[in-house]
C-alpha cells in the first residue's frame, strides 16, 4: 500500500521524525517496507508498506497515522469523534428506505444541486494518479470519490440526475445469496450498493446527485472503517463546496440494525509481566504499572489500573484484531520495543513447589520400594473376560473402542494386578510382591466417579523360616497387615483398622467377587469413621485353577482419603521440662496381673499417680507361668526426684504405693 508524506503530515506532523527512523520504527513494529521513492511531479516521498492481514485499519492514510501517532506518541492533526453522536444514534427520520434489511446496517444520503462538471484541483489528480487507479470520467466528483476511499476507507456511491427523486420513494433491494444490493426508485434500478462496488459518474450540464454512504453488516463485511465514516462525510461536503458551485441539501440517515458493541479486556499486571519478563537494563527491571499506563494510552485504550488490574476499551479501529489480553499484550512489547526485552529464559535455582498429593504419592512408592515391593503400571481398560461371567453394575463402557479388550475402564486396579500375578506364576516367579498407582473410575447416581488409589498384591512362597529345622512358610495375612502398619507408621497416617460395617460394605460391591469375606479387614479414618481401604485374601474360587497355590494377600487404599488422615508436622512437637541433676534409681519389678486387663492401662495408672518421683516405665516382657497358672509382667521403673536425692525410705514408698495400685489388676 502506498502512502504520501505528505498526505501523512497533513494528518500527522512527521516532520521531526527522520525518514530513516520512521523506516525502522515501522518494521520493528511488523510493518514491512517494500519500497520508498520520490514523486518527480510532485516531489513528494512515496512510501509503500505491505500491510498484513490482520491491520485492515492501516490500509488507509488516516489509519497508518493512527498507527504512527501510537508508535511515536505524536497526537493526531484530526480529532477522533465519538460515534454515539452520530453513527450509533437512533433516528428516527420518516419515511425513508423502510425495508428489514440484512446486508445494509446504515445508509447516509445527501441531496447535492447545481453541481458542475469541474476539473479536479491538481493537487486531488496528482496524488489520486500515484495510484494508477481505473478512472474513466476525468471530473471532481470521480477523484473525490478515490481520494475519500484512500483517505478514509469508506466508498462514496453517486445517484445521478436525481433532481425529481423523493426519498419516500427509493426503496432498498438485496440479494442474501449473491450477497448483492441495490436502490430502486419506480421500479427501476438506480444504484448498485453492494459490497465493494463504485461507480464511476459522467457529468455534462448542472445537474442534481445524492451522495450515499453505505455501512454493512459485520456478517459480511470485516472491516466498514466505520469510525471514519463521519470524517469522510465532512471531507466530501467540504471538497465539494470549495471546487464547485453546488447547493448542500439536507442529509437523510437511516440506522437499521447497527448499534455499538464496547469491547473491553481486564488483565492483570501480574500477568503483563510474567509474559514479557525483564528488560535489558543493568538491574533487568520489569516494566511498572505507570509504564505501562502510558503504552496503554498511546494506543488509544483508555486504561484504569484497579486493584492490579488494567481495564482498557477498546477503540473501534482496533475490535477486529485486539480481541484478547494476549493481543494487548504484544501491543504493550510492540510499542515498548521487543528489542528491549530479555528473549532468554532466565535460570532458576528455586524449587518448584509440589502438591501435598504428588509428595504424599512419591513417599509412598519409596516406602514400599525400600520394603521390597514392584511397582506395576497397567493399562486403564481391562478384558470382559476377566469377570468369568460375573460382570459388575457400575462398569463404564467406551461407545466406540478400539479394540475387543479395550471397552470397560478399569472400576478396580487389582484386576491387572491380579492378571500380573497369574502371568508371573506361569513364568516360575514365586515371589509376588506388586503394587500399582492410578485412578479408577467408577458410575454412582447416573453419575461417573473419578478416584485416586493404590492397589497391591503379595504372594511368597518363601517369606520367612523361624529356625533352620523347618522349612520356609508362605507369607500370610498377618505379615501382609505388618507391611502395611509399617506404611502406614511412615507417612504419619492415624488410622484405625477394624471389621468392615454393613454400610461400608455396599461399597464394595463392585469388587466383592475378588475377596475372601471371612479374611477381610477395613482402614478406617478415626475421626470421621469414612472407609479409606480394605487388606483381604483373594477370593480363590473365583480362579479356581490358582487354588493349587498358597492364597495371595490383596489391598486397596484410597489416596485422596488417606491424605486427610496424615499428620504434617511444620515444627518440633516437644514439651520442654527441667531436667533433675539428681541421679536415678531403677528397679525391675514383675507383677502378677488379670490377662483381661490391657498392659497399657496398667502402665499409664502407675504413672499417674507417681508422675513426680516415677520418671519412665519400661516393659521388659510379658509371660504366662505355667506351674502358677497366672500371667504376668515384668516392668524396669526409674525413679528420680527434680529436687533431692531419693533414699531407701523415699523409694519403700513408692514401692508399697504401687503394690496397693497392683491390687486393683489382680
Amino acid at each position: 500500500m502506498k502512502f504520501s508524506w505528505q498526505a501523512l503530515n497533513y494528518l500527522i506532523d512527521l516532520t521531526n521524525i527522520p525518514l530513516e527512523h520512521l523506516k525502522s520504527k515501522l518494521i520493528l513494529n511488523g510493518f514491512e517496507i517494500e519500497n520508498i521513492e520520490i514523486n518527480d511531479k510532485t516531489q513528494d516521498c512515496i512510501i509503500d508498506i505491505d500491510i498484513t492481514s490482520n491491520r485492515i485499519d492501516t490500509t488507509t492514510i488516516s489509519g497508518i497515522a493512527k498507527e504512527m501517532s501510537s508508535i511515536f506518541n505524536i497526537p493526531l492533526n484530526f480529532p477522533i469523534i465519538n460515534l454515539n453522536n452520530y453513527i450509533y444514534k437512533n433516528y428516527s427520520i420518516k419515511p425513508l428506505l423502510h425495508n428489514n434489511n440484512k446486508i445494509i446496517s446504515y445508509i447516509q444520503l445527501n441531496k447535492i444541486t447545481n453541481i458542475e462538471n469541474f476539473e479536479p484541483p491538481k493537487w486531488l489528480k496528482n496524488y489520486v494518479d500515484m495510484y494508477e487507479l481505473p478512472i474513466v470520467n476525468n471530473n471532481l466528483l470521480n477523484y473525490i470519490q478515490y481520494y475519500i476511499q484512500l483517505k478514509w476507507g469508506n466508498t462514496i456511491h453517486y445517484i445521478n440526475d436525481a433532481n425529481n427523486i423523493k426519498y419516500r420513494d427509493i426503496k432498498i433491494t438485496e440479494d442474501i445469496t449473491k450477497q448483492k444490493s441495490s436502490i430502486e426508485y419506480g421500479n427501476k434500478n438506480i444504484l448498485d450498493i453492494s459490497i465493494n462496488s463504485s461507480n464511476d459518474i459522467k457529468i455534462e450540464t448542472k445537474t442534481t446527485i445524492i451522495l450515499c454512504f453505505v455501512i454493512y453488516n459485520d456478517k459480511y463485511v470485516k472491516h466498514n472503517y466505520i469510525y471514519n465514516l463521519t470524517h469522510a462525510y465532512y471531507e466530501t461536503i467540504k471538497l465539494l463546496t470549495t471546487y464547485s458551485r453546488c447547493t448542500i441539501g439536507k442529509t437523510y440517515i437511516r440506522n437499521y440494525n447497527l448499534k455499538n458493541k464496547v469491547s473491553k479486556i481486564t488483565i492483570s499486571k501480574k500477568y503483563i509481566v510474567n509474559i514479557l519478563g525483564p528488560t535489558k537494563n543493568h538491574l533487568h527491571k520489569l516494566l511498572t504499572k505507570q509504564q505501562i499506563l502510558i503504552i496503554l494510552k498511546q494506543l488509544q485504550l483508555k486504561p484504569e489500573y484497579i486493584k492490579n488490574k488494567f481495564y482498557t476499551t477498546i477503540p473501534e479501529h482496533r475490535k477486529q484484531d485486539l480481541t484478547r489480553d494476549i493481543d494487548i499484550i504484544e501491543e504493550i512489547a510492540r510499542i515498548y520495543g521487543f528489542g528491549f526485552f530479555i528473549d532468554k529464559i532466565q535460570n532458576k535455582n528455586k524449587k518448584g513447589k509440589i502438591t501435598k498429593q504428588r509428595f504424599v504419592i512419591s513417599k509412598i512408592k519409596t516406602i514400599l520400594q525400600n520394603l521390597g515391593f514392584n511397582e506395576a503400571i497397567n493399562s486403564s481398560f481391562i478384558y470382559n473376560n476377566t469377570y468369568n461371567k460375573k460382570i459388575p453394575k457400575n462398569l463404564i463402557y467406551l461407545c466406540n473402542p478400539m479394540t475387543e479388550e479395550q471397552k470397560i475402564i478399569r472400576h478396580t486396579l487389582l484386576d491387572n494386578l491380579i492378571s500380573n500375578y497369574i502371568y508371573n506364576l506361569k513364568q516360575k516367579n514365586n515371589i509376588i510382591e506388586f503394587f500399582e498407582i492410578g485412578k479408577i473410575f467408577n458410575r454412582k447416581d447416573e453419575r461417573i466417579n473419578e478416584n485416586l488409589h493404590i492397589s497391591g498384591i503379595v504372594f511368597n512362597e518363601n517369606y520367612i523360616r523361624y529356625n533352620w529345622e523347618n522349612k520356609s512358610e508362605p507369607i500370610n495375612w498377618f505379615h501382609v497387615k505388618g507391611i502395611l502398619e509399617t506404611l502406614l507408621i511412615k507417612l504419619n497416617a492415624k488410622v484405625l483398622w477394624s471389621k468392615i460395617s454393613d454400610y461400608h460394605n455396599n461399597d464394595l460391591n463392585g469388587i466383592k467377587y475378588l475377596l475372601n469375606t471371612n479374611k477381610i479387614i477395613g482402614i478406617y479414618n478415626p475421626l470421621t469413621q469414612d472407609l479409606i481401604g480394605f487388606l483381604s485374601q483373594l477370593n480363590t474360587s473365583h480362579y479356581k485353577h490358582l487354588q493349587k497355590y498358597s492364597i495371595p494377600c490383596i489391598f486397596d487404599i484410597n489416596i485422596n482419603k488417606l491424605m486427610d488422615t496424615i499428620k504434617n508436622y511444620k515444627q518440633l512437637d516437644y514439651t520442654i521440662k527441667p531436667y533433675s541433676t539428681y541421679p536415678s534409681v531403677i528397679r525391675d519389678i514383675s507383677i502378677k496381673f488379670n490377662h483381661t486387663y490391657k498392659i497399657n492401662d496398667i502402665k499409664n495408672t502407675i504413672l499417674k499417680n507417681h508422675d513426680k518421683l516415677i520418671e519412665s516405665i519400661k516393659i521388659i516382657n510379658s509371660y504366662y507361668d505355667t506351674i502358677l497358672k497366672s500371667n504376668y509382667l515384668c516392668l524396669r521403673i526409674t525413679y528420680r526426684s527434680a529436687n533431692k536425692t531419693l533414699d531407701s525410705t523415699d523409694i519403700k514408698n513408692i514401692d508399697n504405693n504401687i503394690k496397693i495400685i497392683i491390687q486393683n489388676f489382680l
